[in-house]
């Protein structure tokens, strides 16, 4: 029995016996005098014991956010070195990429023209100082041995540092924090140097107490590593692979003047896959150092992979450095400090370099940076604890309470449940569970029962004596005929409990009146057949006239056709034509209502049956490829490798999704492309073929998106004047979508375009063996970059077919293979029929059945099976068989 209807027995149990309130005897106020003394130790005791808790538990939260702070700053110290290199990386690549692009147009900068430059390059004894313009940075150019190149390479070279000059200003800023720019460059034979930031054959002989140009060059060739390092004065160790790639190879040196630890930079510039110039840039280790401090307090140190410090970022142990503990390396990532070693540690790598970021602290660090908090949470501690027993004595104080007080709340509290369960709307009476007899019942209980004519009380009685309460609350519903309407019945719902403790041998009954509510409810159970026999009436109703009207139709698109294709002036042809489109729209308004109409009175029967997921999307492709070609628009097939050769399903109902959600996708798209995809969705319940439309049309706002699906209502008011339509097409597409246990939504973003995507559920996908009629043949597809690149190849590959993707004329083809070509210019497909290999060609407009064109095929990209007949017809011929000069390329 619940506690509230415990209370309401012993309530009414109460005041029915008129009991006065039972005298406290001497051993209850005894026990009001020492419970609470024993209270108050209690919960001072389990309070203190919390206390310590919450301490502990304040030291560990503590010690925790102190290793985030510290994996924090070490992370975000971490970041901002990897942001640092990268921008290093950025500006080489833009320095490299500007260069190139002098090289490859012979860019000429200043008045000073190629070949005066050559001169006075050799007439200074092969060293030259050139500038772009007085604004630019001036530019050091040394030879060893150049007098012997030719002219043209020595004065594309001497541009080519005329366009550094330039570059390295416009490349240049006054921010400290910017990456450096090139120090100087070689090209590949290391005989040709450019000097930049102030560099001399002077400063550097000085510096370098080199005796010659020769033994400067020296010095200078092995940080770009152009020959094997062969003198002691190569310092530089190797920290990375000498292999390019496309970030830089750094490695550890010290600046050829200043003598100042620098990080050395090695990167190239490139024609092709030809080297034009090897740069080499000094970045000083202060910065980075810098860096580190900047975000970051503690002890940071880089490593490479040889336990070597590279880089602190505090003055304890210099660069170069064994590493004392190098066990780091076995550490992972800074998810969570690691104690080693009795340190914890922190590591991180670098990317792109072979270096580790390591941080290590102890516990003394840990205690003085919580110190602060974890005096005065003890401080805290102690003053709650002390202010808490204050509260326990004060309360112990206020405890004898007299029992008087509680007696009378008790009782106030009896008086007001009466008072509440003689206004509250729902009738309550307590029964002995024996004979059934009425110990108590409410004035609302009284007055249904006089409205019953005094019959509810015996049908609850004898309900009461079948029911079993033993095992919780029994409840009943009844209806009686009302004492002056017999027309009208009183309807009940009555819920019995035992009396439990309150009453034991009771029964205690609540009854509701939910008269009015069982009248609503006929009332809505007939308004709602009334409804559903009126849709029907008008669905059949639809059904009919739809299919009366479509017969005398089909008559009048049978004779305008025919009237089309007499002999007819331009003026009357273009009205029949015009009469024809408006007899087509009209016949599919008239199919979308008489499909909506028979799929709503349930005459639509949906029939699985086997198909091929990737022939029903080219069956729907070529139906509307005249139309995408009319508009100028790319219709796209792309169907997954995921998709399984055969299914079962309703293939009639995915079709007709399919062809409206296409349709309206060629209709709202006045320029791009339209996309249809398959693929599979495999879930735990089973398997979904998921079918996609994307177009680049009007795109619809999330307000239209959200009553796009509903009958006769379209994207926006303008919609209708300007592409027409009733408004059927994606709602019968939703009905039949869930007719099929599937789903389908748009994503769509205005002016953008749409993506309409529908679920179906696949009864069973089925994995037969995929014929391979093109094993081991060999084909060059030559198609450019997109998803028609991607779908031929991969109906290549399935057909068993060995693929070579072509870039170009300049590419290199496979030997003894057929060419297909997609969309190629005409240069390039005169260039492919010179080649003598055979070749199809794969084209949107193409037939339908492979048709021969210039001693080659031509066929639709919409019918996969006349590309492979086209393709076995057309036999690969060897490399033998080729031209000479068509062979060579």
């Amino acid at each position: 029995m619940s506690p509230a209807s415990s209370s309401l027995a012993d309530s009414l149990h109460r005041l029915r016996s008129g009991a006065a309130a039972t005298p406290i005897h001497a051993g209850e106020l005894q026990a009001l005098k020492q419970y609470p003394r024993r209270l108050m130790l209690a919960c001072g005791a389990v309070l203190s014991l919390l206390s310590l808790s919450v301490l502990f538990t304040l030291v560990v939260v503590q010690v925790n956010g102190y290793e985030a702070r510290r994996i924090a700053d070490f992370r975000r110290a971490h970041t901002a070195l990897q942001i640092q290199l990268a921008r290093q990386d950025a500006s080489y690549a833009r320095l490299a990429n500007m260069a190139e692009y002098a090289w490859d147009r012979n860019i000429q900068l200043g008045d000073t023209s190629a070949d005066d430059l050559r001169r006075g390059y050799l007439q200074g004894g092969q060293r030259l100082v050139v500038v772009a313009d007085r604004n630019s940075r001036p530019q050091m150019a040394l030879g060893l041995d150049t007098a012997q190149w030719r002219a043209q390479e020595l004065e594309r070279y001497l541009q080519l540092t005329t366009a550094v000059s330039l570059i390295q200003r416009l490349t240049s800023t006054a921010d400290e924090s910017e990456p450096a720019s090139a120090s100087y460059f070689f090209d590949p034979s290391g005989q040709y140097l450019s000097l930049d930031k102030g560099l001399t054959e002077r400063s550097l002989i000085t510096a370098l107490a080199a005796s010659s140009r020769s033994e400067v060059f020296e010095h200078l060739r092995a940080p770009a590593q152009l020959l094997a390092p062969a003198s002691g004065h190569d310092q530089v160790p190797l920290l990375e692979s000498v292999e390019r790639s496309d970030t830089p190879r750094r490695t550890f040196g010290r600046h050829p003047i200043t003598g100042e630890p620098s990080l050395v930079s090695v990167f190239q510039a490139t024609v092709g896959a030809t080297p034009i110039a090897t740069f080499v840039a000094y970045e000083p280790m202060a910065r980075l150092q810098a860096l580190l401090r900047r975000n970051s307090q503690g002890h940071i140190t880089l490593l490479d992979r040889d336990g070597m410090r590279v880089l602190s970022s505090d003055d304890a142990g210099s660069d170069g450095d064994l590493c004392a503990d190098t066990d780091w390396v076995l550490l992972g990532d800074a998810t969570r400090a690691r104690f080693h070693n009795g340190r914890f540690t922190l590591a991180l790598p670098v990317t792109g370099t072979p270096w580790t970021l390591v941080e290590t602290y102890c516990w003394g660090d840990i205690l003085r940076g919580i110190a602060s908090m974890l005096l005065s949470g003890i401080a805290c501690l102690l003053a709650a604890l002390a202010l808490l027993w204050f509260l326990l004595l004060w309360l112990h104080r206020r405890m004898y309470t007299p029992a008087f007080r509680q007696v009378k709340a008790i009782y106030a509290r009896d008086r007001r449940l009466r008072l509440l369960l003689e206004h509250v709307p729902v009738g309550v009476a307590l029964l002995e569970a024996g004979t059934g007899h009425v110990q108590d019942w409410n004035g609302p209980l009284q007055r249904m029962d006089r409205a019953s004519g005094a019959r509810l009380m015996p049908q609850l009685r004898e309900a009461m004596m079948q029911a079993d309460v033993r095992h919780g609350a029994v409840t009943i519903e009844g209806s009686l005929a009302l004492a002056n309407d017999p027309q009208q019945r009183l309807c009940h719902r009555t819920h019995i409990h035992s009396g439990g403790d309150a009453w034991p041998g009771g029964v205690l009954l609540m009854v509701e009146d939910i008269s009015h509510d069982m009248r609503e409810l006929e009332a809505e159970q007939k308004r709602t057949a009334e409804a559903d026999a009126c849709s029907r009436a008008k669905s059949n109703f639809v059904a009919a006239m739809s299919h009366e009207i479509r017969t005398p139709l089909h008559g009048i698109i049978g004779h305008l056709e025919l009237l089309a294709r007499s002999p007819l002036q331009a003026e009357p042809a273009e009205r029949v034509l015009r009469l024809r489109q408006s007899a087509d729209s009209l016949m599919d308004i008239i199919t979308d209502v008489l499909d909506l109409s028979r799929i709503e009175s349930g005459q639509w029967t949906l029939t699985p049956e086997r198909f091929a997921p990737s022939a029903l999307l080219e069956r729907v492709a070529v139906l509307y490829a005249p139309v995408a070609q009319a508009k100028g628009l790319q219709l796209d097939c792309v169907v997954d490798a995921d998709v399984p050769a055969a299914a079962v399903a309703p293939m009639a109902a995915i079709e007709r999704v399919l062809r409206n959600l296409t349709s309206n996708a060629l209709k709202f798209t006045a320029s791009g492309r339209v996309q249809l995809r398959v693929s599979h969705v495999r879930e735990q319940e089973g398997g979904f073929l998921r079918l996609e439309v994307t177009d680049s049309g009007i795109g619809l706002s999330p307000e239209e998106g959200e009553r796009l699906f509903q009958p006769f209502v379209q994207a926006g008011p303008s919609i209708v004047s300007r592409f027409g339509g009733s408004g059927l097409g994606l709602a019968l597409c939703q009905q039949l979508c869930e007719r099929m246990g599937g789903r389908i939504w748009v994503e769509s973003t205005a002016g953008v375009g749409s993506r309409f995507v529908f679920e179906v559920p696949l009864l069973t996908s089925i994995a037969i063996p995929v014929p391979l009629p093109l094993a081991g043949q060999r084909i060059n597809l030559l198609a450019a970059p997109g998803p028609w690149q991607g779908e031929l190849e991969r109906r290549l590959r399935r057909w068993g077919a060995q693929v070579h993707l072509v870039r170009g004329q300049a590419a290199e083809m496979s030997a003894a293979a057929v060419w297909v070509l997609f969309e190629t210019p005409a240069e390039e497909l005169r260039w492919v029929s010179r080649s003598g290999q055979p070749w199809v060609r794969v084209c949107r407009e193409g037939p339908l059945r492979p048709q021969p064109e210039n001693g080659g095929h031509v066929v639709s990209c919409y019918a996969s099976e006349a590309l492979c007949q086209a393709l076995l017809q057309a036999p690969a011929r060897t490399a033998s068989h080729m031209p000479a000069i068509d062979a060579i390329g």
